[in-house]
């Protein structure tokens, strides 16, 4: 496993400071692995329980449903609890979030709007540069 240490410090020096954090690349450069396994086990590690960070990979066919905005938004409001904790949000390929037309900005960045007014939600989010 490559330790990947550079960026695992970007992003623990940028942890619950209520701003969007954005992992992009190309295909198959370990965004995932850094948010979903690297970056994790550090949440872990400092005290974070698994059940305050919620994963969604809109990539994997089983969340297609959570590829609609709306789908998606309610999907993790009801995963963050009335919990005072700070809770760490992974979405991994936001870029496969249905474009709504009817919407001003592209669906995802509703979503990411919305979610952002969440006072305990950390949100992270990763997507494809190609």
């Amino acid at each position: 496993m490559i330790e990947r240490q550079k960026y695992l410090s970007m992003l623990t020096s940028k942890k619950d400071n209520s701003h969007l954090k954005v992992i992009s690349g190309i295909r198959r450069c370990g965004k995932t692995y850094l948010l979903f396994e690297i970056y994790h086990k550090y949440l872990n590690s400092v005290g974070v329980d698994d059940a305050h960070i919620i994963e969604v990979a809109l990539d994997d066919d089983k969340n297609s449903l959570y590829r609609d905005p709306s789908n998606l938004e309610d999907f993790i409001r009801k995963q963050i609890t009335g919990d005072k904790k700070e809770f760490y949000v992974f979405i991994d390929d936001i870029n496969m979030v249905k474009y709504i037309y009817n919407y001003n900005l592209n669906s995802f960045v509703i979503v990411l709007q919305n979610l952002m007014r969440i006072k305990n939600a950390d949100i992270y989010v990763t997507g494809t540069n190609e």
